[in-house]
């Protein structure tokens, strides 16, 4: 694994990346994720890095000013 990168799953757009060494630091001193809570959110990428899609704050924004986005994969056209 090179990396972990963020995305919004809206906008697709990139949020960020923690590279391979920085993971490993952050792992001794954090136990681990919560699998129920990444379901859907986790991509495992052939290139070996691994892509967690969360919401970026303009399309949070977004979502909170109208909720009913929720229903939709991406509300961007």
């Amino acid at each position: 694994m090179d990396s972990i990168r963020f995305k919004c799953r809206y906008c697709e757009q990139p949020l960020g990346s923690i590279s391979n060494e920085q993971l490993q630091q952050l792992s001794k001193n954090y136990t681990g994720l919560f699998n129920e809570e990444l379901d859907g959110h986790v991509y495992y990428r052939s290139d070996g890095d691994i892509l967690i899609q969360t919401v970026c704050s303009s399309c949070e924004e977004a979502l909170s000013l109208f909720p009913h986005y929720h229903e939709y994969k991406s509300f961007l056209h």
